[in-house]
């Protein structure tokens, strides 16, 4: 692993890891909070179902306002992020979509809803371009992918927030507009923090670069011309196959993630009474962040293989989704939607990580747009109308064993990245 080398004298030094740990903080707090205020409705869905008479079709309408905004805009902010100051992009969509999530809990058509669903799924593709590219930008190749993987957990612990406050609020006899409020108040809170103290890259902050310190064990070591900026966009994103297969696995998994996560309330609704798909759908997202700390521990050993271990945790996935159904909120039920989410959420991580390993830092941003945008565009919105579309043809069963096969392709798909993801990093 190569030495940090800091000028002899400088004061740079302590600056620097003061300010790298204040940038983990900035990111980690502010996705915490931005996962409280996305799409809230999924965690009420049952709700606008039961109380305000809302088809299967109308809900996947307004979760896909939401993913359709978010995957196009993904592409546009992650370039944007390459471009202007992070911390003003951070925070500024934080505010923002905290007061979307507030005016989104007043109106009960669900063509309002989506309108303001779409609204906030558009700011808030913004926060993880500038996230992963403030990480990409601070942390060399031997720690950048276990601090991505932490850095995962936080929409976990967001998600995970988001049906246990609605389970309170549940409890305490409030009206679905306070899941709504309350997040929505807390973030414009962390947003106005983000915006106030948060930093931008080493070199804006007048600190040394990557490559400065660490030099070939600072960033990818990727053939490199001195294009401009489109250039390297349209040659290192656009034409580059294996940011190409990412965006198929991506599109993939989210079909998964989100054909689990978005429907377990319904399906528990289908199978049993009481609050077990909101206990679920917690469980199943807080199963996630020992997930995620395992394939960060495992790219803090094994810096260039992170597809490996994603292969392996699709094979298994794909054995838990053929027998999740088949479970029906058992004794087992618990148990299995922990193991799910541990094994959804586990190989996502790794994207995030092999995208900032095969692409030049200069185009981080466009890279995780493009790559974030396919699963959101191509896979969300495909897990919204196909699960309820197979569920009401064909059964719970059939959309789950679906679901087990398409997980067999991302399989094979992590297996093709393990040669360029150990040629790409050196540490």
């Amino acid at each position: 692993m190569a030495a940090t080398r800091f000028p002899p004298g400088s004061t740079s030094a302590p600056d620097y890891y003061r300010w790298r740990a204040h940038v983990f903080l900035v990111v980690y707090i502010g996705y915490v909070f931005a996962y409280t205020t996305r799409n809230n409705l999924k965690v009420v869905s049952a709700r606008f179902v039961e109380e305000e008479g809302w088809s299967l079709y109308q809900v996947g309408f307004v979760l896909s306002a939401f993913t359709l905004a978010y995957g196009f805009g993904k592409i546009i902010f992650g370039m944007v992020a390459d471009r202007v100051s992070l911390r003003r992009l951070f925070g500024g969509a934080l505010i923002i979509s905290g007061t979307l999530c507030i005016l989104t809990g007043f109106p009960s058509s669900p063509h309002a809803i989506a309108a303001l669903t779409f609204a906030n799924g558009l700011v808030q593709s913004a926060l993880a371009p500038a996230a992963l590219v403030l990480l990409g930008a601070w942390y060399p190749n031997s720690s950048r992918g276990s601090r991505v993987a932490i850095w995962n957990t936080s929409q976990n612990l967001g998600a995970a927030l988001l049906p246990l406050l609605a389970g309170a609020l549940t409890g305490w006899s409030l009206a679905h507009f306070h899941i709504f409020l309350i997040p929505g108040l807390f973030t414009i809170a962390v947003g106005i923090w983000a915006y106030r103290t948060g930093a931008d890259r080493p070199w804006r902050q007048g600190l040394p670069t990557l490559t400065m310190l660490f030099g070939p064990a600072g960033t990818p070591q990727l053939s490199t011309r001195a294009d401009g900026y489109w250039p390297t966009v349209v040659r290192a994103v656009l034409t580059n196959r294996w940011i190409l297969t990412l965006v198929g696995i991506n599109t993939l998994l989210y079909c998964i993630r989100f054909g689990v996560i978005n429907w377990v309330v319904i399906f528990a609704a289908a199978h049993t009474t009481g609050r077990d798909g909101e206990i679920a759908l917690a469980g199943a997202e807080l199963a996630a962040i020992p997930a995620s700390f395992a394939f960060g521990a495992y790219a803090a050993r094994y810096p260039n293989r992170a597809s490996s271990a994603a292969m392996k945790a699709m094979l298994a996935l794909a054995v838990a989704l053929a027998a999740w159904p088949h479970l029906a909120f058992s004794s087992s039920s618990a148990a299995g939607a922990l193991l799910l989410g541990a094994l959804i959420y586990g190989p996502q991580v790794s994207i995030n990580m092999l995208t900032l390993s095969l692409v030049p830092d200069n185009v981080a941003g466009a890279a995780t747009g493009v790559v974030g945008a396919a699963g959101y565009l191509a896979g969300e919105t495909l897990a919204n109308f196909l699960i309820p579309h197979l569920v009401t043809g064909y059964g719970w069963t059939v959309a789950y064993t679906s679901l087990a096969l398409t997980a067999l392709i991302c399989a094979a798909g992590y297996a093709s990245l393990r040669g360029p993801e150990m040629r790409s990093l050196r540490y």
